[in-house]
């Protein structure tokens, strides 16, 4: 198998005609009369395709193979897919499994049984999508096990909340709005990382400390207490540990709870394209002629 770069690091803008003179024969050069096998993951505009991917790809041998995975079925469509597998969402008796599996601990789980009605309403809300399970399941292990506190959770205005990007649900918005005031500027802060960014727990203590996000506690030393932010976002599973490193050292955060992170931070600070401000600057500051 011929491995290729990630089709965001290929493609910085199709808009920059040059670069993409440049970077079109890369994919040409390596697969070349080769068999290859290609995964291009989390599509979301088939412009990629048509506009720099397909011609070199054309280069490789007829049996190769190319597998996208998409949001959108008509993106599959329209890049010419030949066979379509949509993946089945969890029946509402799986997420709430799922929900009394990240809830319960050993030991407990006839509280978690006796909270099924109000645990099942609340898996409805989800349409069987697994990543907002996930997140309420790490805020509904934050609370006490009482109807009382589940029930504050599925009345929440944060279901409803209206100024999220597309494709930001309210479930994941509920998950950020129930942080405690640090913890959201560490979670804003991650939104500074690549998409699918291997973020070391090291950088990341290192800029929130850095960064004066932390609130001290005790007699704690300040590295300690963003060591305790790291774990209490990878308990709510606003981090996901990449399983290749021990002892929590590195994890990854989803597309979707980072554009939340990026949504959010843009009320403190410039989140966006680097280059393309660098340029609007040069372009307001030329003289008129």
């Amino acid at each position: 198998m011929t491995k290729l770069h990630h089709e965001q690091e290929i493609l910085p803008s199709l808009g920059e005609t040059k670069e993409k003179e440049a970077l079109e024969p890369m994919p040409c050069q390596v697969i070349m009369n080769r068999k290859f096998s290609l995964v291009l993951d989390d599509v979301w505009d088939a412009q990629v395709w048509y506009e720099l991917l397909r011609k070199p790809l054309q280069s490789g041998l007829v049996d190769s193979r190319i597998l996208i995975t998409t949001r959108n079925i008509n993106i599959g469509k329209q890049m010419g897919a030949i066979c379509s597998h949509m993946v089945e969402k969890l029946s509402p008796e799986d997420g709430s499994s799922l929900i009394c599996k990240i809830v319960s601990e050993e030991g407990d789980e006839q509280d978690t049984h006796d909270l099924s009605d109000i645990g099942m309403k609340i898996v409805e809300k989800y349409d069987g999508l697994p990543l907002p399970l996930r997140t309420t399941g790490g805020l509904l292990r934050t609370k006490a096990k009482r109807p009382l506190e589940w029930e504050k959770i599925l009345s929440s205005p944060a279901w409803s909340f209206t100024e999220l990007l597309k494709g930001v649900m309210g479930a994941l918005y509920l998950s950020y709005q129930d942080l405690p005031s640090p913890l959201k500027q560490c979670f804003t802060c991650l939104s500074s990382f690549p998409e699918d960014f291997l973020i070391l727990r090291r950088a990341f203590v290192s800029i929130c400390t850095a960064e004066g996000f932390v609130t001290p506690k005790d007699n704690m030393p300040m590295e300690e207490v963003v060591e305790e932010y790291w774990k209490e976002l990878v308990q709510r599973n606003l981090l996901q540990l990449d399983p290749h490193w021990y002892d929590e050292f590195g994890g990854r955060m989803h597309a979707l709870l980072r554009s939340l992170a990026r949504h959010r931070a843009q009320d403190e600070c410039f989140v966006g394209d680097a280059r393309a401000f660098e340029n609007k600057i040069i372009s307001s500051s030329s003289p008129a002629r």
